[in-house]
């Protein structure tokens, strides 16, 4: 035993020394850089608004939809909607999902030329509250970009740049009507510097190489860690009397477990994302004719809800048309804390469908319309049973970035496998997760931003608890850099004499 205790420990030694400097220089990287990430979220651009804003209900909205439908000779829709605008509500057509949206306004009748841009700005002023400050710029973007990364998810959003003294800048999705993203100079100095150094988004064009250069300053670091807890319980304690030694061991003890959790979910989640097939990103329905709605009869609606966030126009497995509406959860331009945002709070309270034959309440819900896109979206047959649970927030496997609440969860049958995230609102599949992919977000999720700790501590004290973490790795690092340099330096002293 005191043999294998003997070489454990001369092997500690080797290694701990053998990659310390490419050991450092990967903790500075990596450690220093995963504190924008808090910084980001603490000190980023507000919005004034959180919930969307809404319309009031018509009882003849359907009637001047149809007449729109015929005067313009309208065909095929993927989505179509009745949505707020400045100047009332509007009827939006999605006809392809990476081109403008089309409106036509229900109090005229009349097509509303290039009018998504104009609904982009309408939106970015109520989210951002820039009222009367110039929009200097606004750009349909439709590849995502390292101001705007892939992690948004929606595209295409209009990137609207106001004239203001940090160069303020609001992304926007008219299809849901949505502020997608939201920053400034600040926040996107910080995003730059966290994709140059932490994720590496340089090398992006090169990924072998960006993987292989991430791995290696990873490893390294991952080996100088085991091999530095291997000299912590292999070595004989004796009084230390170098005050940066002293540190140095003292901290390590607390932090070798954490460093290892976040080293270990982070290679894990750099070589699956690099490696595996991706399953996420939005995919509308099929579309669907327009023509159906000159059957639409007009609904009967109670007073409870006069006012709403939009109304769909879904058509259902069964080939019949209806309408979905959404009732707001809370008040127009009423603004939410960054920490109930990002934990998720949905837009809607409730949703009712109309029978687009009588004009009455349907007895469809929610639940079956998931199921039933779930099984058009992948090919299920109708016989086979389906589980599926509302969404209404963010969590482990359906986080922020998705952007839309509530959504249903859809369990795929074992042939597929994993989940499928469905939006009733538009029949949009949201997300998908396959069954390799929750095993890679659960450990992201708990080793990696700890969210283990939410339900005891809430996202600012988790996130608290993290840089404290992060800080205090960090010292542990550049106590070591300084014994390294002094080590150094002795050695070159001794070889001169």
């Amino acid at each position: 035993m005191p043999n294998f205790k003997n070489t454990l420990a001369r092997h500690g030694f080797k290694w701990h020394r053998l990659l310390a400097w490419t050991g450092v220089v990967a903790l500075f990287i990596f450690a220093g850089s995963a504190l924008l990430h808090p910084l980001m979220v603490w000190t980023g651009p507000r919005a004034v608004s959180f919930f969307p804003p809404q319309t009031n209900l018509d009882t003849n909205a359907f009637e001047k939809i149809q007449s729109i439908v015929r005067i313009h000779q309208l065909q095929n829709a993927l989505i179509a909607k009745i949505v707020p605008g400045e100047q009332g509500p509007l009827f939006q057509v999605t006809e392809n999902h990476n081109k403008p949206r089309t409106y036509y306004s229900l109090k005229t009748g009349e097509k509303l030329d290039h009018h998504d841009r104009k609904q982009a700005i309408w939106l970015a002023r109520y989210y951002t509250g820039f009222k009367t400050e110039k929009v200097i710029d606004i750009q349909l973007q439709t590849e995502f970009s390292a101001a705007y990364p892939w992690v948004n998810r929606l595209l295409p959003v209009y990137r609207i740049s106001f004239d203001t003294p940090d160069n303020r800048i609001a992304y926007i999705y008219t299809e849901l009507g949505a502020l997608a993203g939201h920053t400034n100079d600040w926040k996107t100095s910080l995003q730059a510097l966290f994709g140059l150094l932490h994720t590496a988004n340089w090398l992006d064009k090169a990924e072998p190489v960006r993987l292989g250069v991430m791995l290696v300053l990873l490893i390294s670091l991952t080996i100088v860690s085991v091999s530095g807890i291997i000299l912590v319980l292999t070595v004989k304690r004796r009084k230390v009397r170098e005050k940066k030694r002293k540190l140095h061991n003292f901290l390590s003890y607390g932090i070798w477990l954490p460093l290892l959790a976040l080293l270990g979910s982070g290679v894990y989640h750099l070589v699956y994302s690099s490696t595996a097939e991706s399953n996420h990103g939005i995919a509308l329905g099929q579309a669907f004719s327009l023509k159906q709605l000159a059957k639409v009869q007009n609904p009967v609606f109670s007073e409870e809800a006069a006012a709403v966030n939009e109304m769909s126009f879904i058509p259902s497995a069964d080939g019949d048309l209806l309408v979905r509406v959404s009732l707001p959860a809370g008040k127009e331009g009423e603004s939410l804390s960054e920490i109930k945002r990002f934990a998720g709070t949905s837009h809607e309270k409730s949703a009712f469908y109309i029978d687009t034959q009588t004009g009455r309440h349907s007895e469809f819900t929610d639940r079956k319309f998931a199921e039933d896109l779930a099984r058009a979206h992948f090919s299920i047959y109708p016989e086979t049973v389906l589980t599926s649970r509302k969404v209404t927030h963010f969590g482990m496997g359906y986080d922020f970035r998705n952007k839309r609440l509530p959504v249903w969860e859809v369990t795929l049958p074992p042939d597929i496998g994993g989940v499928a995230f469905m939006d009733p609102v538009t029949g949009v599949l949201v997300d998908r997760n396959s069954a390799a992919d929750a095993a890679e977000i659960f450990s992201f999720s708990m080793f990696h931003k700890w969210n283990f700790l939410m339900p005891l501590t809430g996202m600012l004290a988790r996130d608290l608890i993290v840089v404290l973490t992060l800080l205090t790795i960090l010292v542990t690092g550049v106590t070591g850099l300084l014994m390294l340099v002094r080590k150094n330096k002795a050695r070159k002293t001794a070889k001169a004499f």
